[in-house]
This record gives C-alpha cells, sequence and structure tokens, in this order.
C-alpha cells in the first residue's frame, strides 16, 4: 500500500509548486537513497483526450512500498521527464489524484507513452526492457482482435446473419486469434498472465460441440510451462489428471540414442510398472531425488518391475550428454515431456502401474520408499 498521507503531501506540495513556476530538482530525487541507480530513464508522453495541466504523478519504491511525486504536468497532450532509475524496476505512473495506474518496467534510454483517454492505465508503453517489449505485443494483438471481431460482426449485420451470431462468439474468436498469436511466442510473465486467463475464460466455451478442441489448443499451450509450474495449471483443467483405477495412456518419447519409443511397450509383459518424472537440470529435485531406492528396484526386482523415467528437460540440455543418465529406460520427448506429465500427474514424481495397465498409486520423492513396499508387494 502507498505511503498515503506522505504521497498526497508530496503531490499537494508539488502542485503548489507548479502554480507558481517549476517543479523543484531537490524534490525530485527526495527520499531515493535506498534505491541503487542504474541509469537515466527519459520518459515522452504523447496522449490525446487529457486536459492541459493534468499532473503526472511518478511512483518509485522504497523500502516495500511506493513513494509519489508530482513530476510534470500535461501541455498540449504532451509530457516529458528524465529521472535516474534502477533497470528492471517497476515504477508507476498516475494522472492528478485519480486511482488508475499505469504500472511500467523501467529501461536505460527512452520510454515513449502514448494513449488516447484520460485512463492512464489503458496507455501503451513502449522501451528497450524485453518485459515491456512482449507486454506490448501482447497488447497490440488484443487490440488487434477486438478490431478483427468488430469488422467481422459488422459484416454479419450487413448480411443479415444476426440470428446466427453465438452470444459467445466474441470469447470464441478471441480464443482462437490468441491461441494462434501465442503458438509462436516464447513462454514469459505476459504468456504466463494469458494462458491463465485463458484456461479460467474456457466456461464460456464448453457449451460449444468442439470443447474437447479447445482443452487440446490449452494443453498444447502449456507445453511451454517451465517443470516447475506445471501444477499451477492442472488444476485449471476441467479435465484432471489420471486418478487411481484409470488405464495407462500411450505416449511416443525418445531414448538417448534417438529411438522412438512407446509407453504401451511395458504392457501385457506382466510385469508392474513405476514411472517418473525428473527434471536433472533442477538442483533441488536432484538433491532429493531418493536414487538409492530406484537403484535397488532395478537391481533387485528388474523380473517384476520396469522403471521409465519421462526426463522433462529441455530439448539442448537433454541432447547434450551433460546431465547424469539412468541405468533404467529413460525417455524425453523433445519438447520438455510436459504433455505426458500433464496427463499423468503434476503433484506427485511417481506413478505406480499394475500389469493390468491400471493406475493403482502415486508418490512422492519423501516417501517413495514406503509406497513401493504399499504397491509393489513382491518388494522386500
Amino acid at each position: 500500500m502507498r505511503k498515503v498521507i506522505l504521497s498526497i503531501f508530496m503531490l499537494l506540495s508539488a502542485m503548489s509548486a507548479n502554480a507558481q513556476n517549476a517543479y523543484s530538482s531537490s524534490m525530485l530525487e527526495k527520499n531515493r537513497h535506498d534505491i541503487p541507480e542504474t541509469g537515466t530513464c527519459i520518459v515522452e508522453g504523447n496522449v490525446t483526450n487529457v486536459p492541459d495541466g493534468t499532473v503526472v504523478n511518478f511512483w518509485f519504491p522504497e523500502n516495500g512500498d511506493y513513494i509519489g511525486e508530482a513530476i510534470a504536468k500535461i501541455n498540449k497532450g504532451k509530457f516529458h521527464f528524465k529521472k535516474k532509475i534502477r533497470e528492471n524496476t517497476r515504477y508507476i505512473i498516475t494522472l492528478g489524484n485519480d486511482s488508475k495506474e499505469l504500472p511500467f518496467l523501467a529501461a536505460l534510454g527512452t520510454t515513449k507513452i502514448t494513449g488516447d483517454n484520460a485512463d492512464c492505465s489503458l496507455w501503451r508503453v513502449e522501451n528497450q526492457n524485453p518485459a515491456v517489449i512482449e507486454e506490448t505485443a501482447y497488447m497490440d494483438r488484443r487490440n488487434a482482435i477486438s478490431e478483427e471481431f468488430k469488422k467481422k460482426e459488422e459484416e454479419s449485420k450487413k448480411q443479415k446473419k444476426e440470428a446466427q451470431i453465438d452470444i459467445y462468439a466474441e470469447e470464441h474468436f478471441y480464443f482462437n486469434s490468441m491461441y494462434e498469436f501465442m503458438k509462436g511466442r516464447p513462454y514469459s510473465s505476459t504468456y504466463k498472465k494469458e494462458l491463465t486467463k485463458l484456461i479460467r475464460n474456457t466456461p464460456y466455451l464448453w457449451n460449444d460441440p468442439q470443447k474437447r478442441v479447445y482443452e487440446k489448443k490449452l494443453r498444447e499451450l502449456c507445453l511451454k510451462i517451465p517443470f516447475n509450474e506445471v501444477a499451477e495449471y492442472q488444476n485449471l483443467f476441467t479435465r484432471k489428471v489420471l486418478n487411481v483405477g484409470d488405464y495407462l495412456i500411450d505416449f511416443m518419447l525418445y531414448d538417448h540414442d534417438g529411438k522412438e519409443h512407446h509407453l504401451e511397450e511395458f504392457s501385457n509383459n506382466n510385469k508392474y510398472l513405476l514411472m517418473e518424472f525428473c527434471c536433472k537440470e533442477d538442483k533441488d529435485m536432484m538433491k532429493t531425488r531418493p536414487e538409492n531406492v530406484l537403484d535397488d528396484l532395478y537391481q533387485n526386482y528388474s523380473a517384476n518391475l520396469d522403471i521409465v523415467t519421462i526426463n522433462c528437460d529441455a530439448e539442448d540440455a537433454w541432447m547434450s550428454g551433460r546431465l547424469p543418465r539412468d541405468k533404467w529406460n529413460e525417455w524425453n520427448d523433445h519438447k520438455n515431456s510436459l504433455a505426458v506429465m500433464m496427463e499423468y500427474s503434476t503433484m506427485f514424481r511417481y506413478v505406480f502401474i499394475s500389469p493390468e495397465n491400471k493406475i493403482i498409486g502415486f508418490g512422492r520423492h519423501e516417501d517413495l520408499k514406503d509406497k513401493v513396499k504399499q504397491h509393489f508387494a513382491f518388494v522386500k
């Protein structure tokens, strides 16, 4: 929460100073001692439909809070200021005493801000910060989708097709358009926010005969999710992961030599199967991985049990040979194997499967030894 009283006092003081003349340069740097500055940011604003004289407030982080400064006034739609900033830090702009905010990540050099109304939260920010570039790309795409839908709707009305328009037509159009856009985007904080929004909005789409197509597309977008974030998304889906009693589902994967394999290879061999999900570049995971338990199973119980590690590392790490390799089957689908993980388990690292190809249990690193004895009666 902002330091409201101090901020209001500062803003009133600044506005009073403006009435007499320009802002004091000493005030602009006041109370900034705890922020290590890395360079200068020049902000150039060019907006329309905002009254001249409107105060532009600049909020900067200090001691876990935000402190506000009245830093410029809009004159003929333009404002300009120069600040020493910390690169990659999030700052905020507000107008006058309006509560609406425009947060942006700072970058050295020039930041351009444009808008066509007095709601600064809708203004466009452009600078060389990669995160800002990504956010701007999504904003542009959202605006373009909105314009495309309006044109599509107008065309339908001209052709007198109003009765055929689905009440959720805009949601369908937005989903499919954004899906096509996101297929070519890298995973980022903006990608994550948009993906979460798409998943949460899918109830609007579930009445559609193609609802499984939507879920398939969502799961495809989820393949870019980092290993440690998969669980955040799985619970948002209508159809949950496989559960005890469900049958094994097949996937195609590859071994270290590039040979193609299928999970159904473990079917009909009268053996139990232990499926592990492992990301070997995750150092914290590898510290807790019970390799002694896995080695014991492989060395002493291979007559009754198969083990397959579904490797979830990125393709370059998987192919490089720098990661440790297991003695038993270790496969990767060259796509981080997240599709397999999304289907089988996100909260657990191990899946226990019976000779009849049914899931009989799940386990984590810390309880693997006990779960092995519970589900594999032949283990001593």
